[in-house]
């Protein structure tokens, strides 16, 4: 249930439109709860090799939906 969550809950996001770049980093960050439940309950590196490759694909875009916006991790307060 956890993927699941978290793929139909990114996929509104990425074929949302958005005012501004902040609500779409917005609507982003409303996804960390389904990502930690993702990390914490489903097995990304998963034995069926085509299972693995969509959960990483499904990390991996949302990475790249956030780096559309700011490389992140390059920000420090």
């Amino acid at each position: 249930d956890a993927e699941k969550n978290l793929f139909d809950a990114y996929s509104k996001v990425e074929v949302a439109t958005f005012a501004s770049y902040e609500q779409n980093l917005d609507a982003l960050f409303d996804l960390k709860t389904l990502l930690d439940d993702f990390f914490e309950n489903v097995m990304v590196n998963h034995d069926n090799s085509e299972i693995r490759i969509n959960r990483k694909n499904l990390v991996g875009s949302i990475y790249k939906s956030l780096l559309k916006i700011a490389d992140i991790k390059e920000i420090s307060i």
